[in-house]
């Protein structure tokens, strides 16, 4: 079985950097696994690492395009099967859990479909003339107007789609986490938002063409809160937490470091396994 190597952690961990010193020494490409730097645009906002051929799924799609995980999930496998007919390690590297677990555990396809928008009361009444057994399932709005565009577009439930899940088959996934001491972590925040507004990130929002955006710091900034960086430090703060917490949680198959040097050694262990 081919080994797949993952790499995650929290914002500003140094995942990035262990990245770029294992792309030096080894045969190896980097697959983005951060659902920002899928994103052209804002580099400087969601610290988009210095960019070679050997980095794949940063920075090609557009701030107005809608991309989903099943999307991701698609292209993630590509470029795996790439690595392995051109000779590469696939290490993927990112922030983002849940593209770990999917890889992990797999993705049910559900189809493209139309996206609806009704209030809760009304998608729970079409529901339970149309799909009733999906109310025991899922509560909020948005996934129940899913499951009911599904069921309107296919004639299927969504929970028939949900029990075939498509799973890697011929790659075992190795994950490393790296979560460093939480006052080194806060001190790497810091640091990196510091860096971030002297490399022109004011500059860098106020051209950016007006879209849907969950980047901290990026309302911040757009609506001139004076206080902006003390505001991304603290929600920077609260989104690693949430961060370490899936980790921790969700992805108990990943073996936790919180020394990026133990962990780069081990990784080069590794990799000289396999070369």
């Amino acid at each position: 079985m081919k080994t797949v190597f993952g790499l995650v952690g929290p914002t500003a961990s140094g995942k990035s950097d262990i990245g770029k010193i294992l792309s030096y020494e080894f045969k190896l490409r980097i697959i983005n696994a951060d659902s920002c730097q899928i994103y052209k645009g804002l580099d400087i906002l969601c610290g988009m690492p210095e960019l070679d051929d050997n980095h794949r799924l940063y920075a090609f799609l557009n701030l107005q395009d809608k991309f989903n995980v099943f999307e991701w999930y698609e292209k993630a496998v590509e470029e795996i099967e790439k690595c392995f007919q051109d000779g590469f390690i696939p290490l993927i590297l990112g922030g983002t859990g849940l593209y770990f677990k999917i890889l992990q555990e797999g993705i049910c396809a559900i189809p493209k479909v139309p996206e609806l928008n009704y209030e809760i009361s009304e998608v729970i009444n079409f529901l339970k003339k149309e799909d009733a057994q999906v109310l025991n399932f899922f509560k909020d709005a948005r996934r129940l107007n899913k499951c009911l565009s599904v069921k309107r577009s296919t004639g299927n439930s969504i929970l028939e789609y949900q029990k075939k899940n498509i799973k890697l088959k011929d790659y075992e996934i190795n994950l490393s986490a790296l979560i460093p001491e939480k006052k080194h972590l806060h001190s790497n925040i810091q640091l990196r938002i510091k860096k971030q507004f002297e490399m022109g990130l004011k500059s860098e929002v106020d051209n950016c063409p007006a879209f849907s955006c969950v980047m901290i710091g990026y309302d911040e900034i757009k609506k001139r809160a004076p206080n902006a960086d003390e505001i991304m430090f603290i929600k920077t703060k609260q989104y690693a937490k949430r961060q370490i917490t899936y980790i921790k949680n969700v992805l108990k198959k990943a073996q936790i470091f919180d020394d990026s040097s133990v962990l780069l050694n081990f990784l080069r262990m590794k990799f000289n396994n396999k070369v």
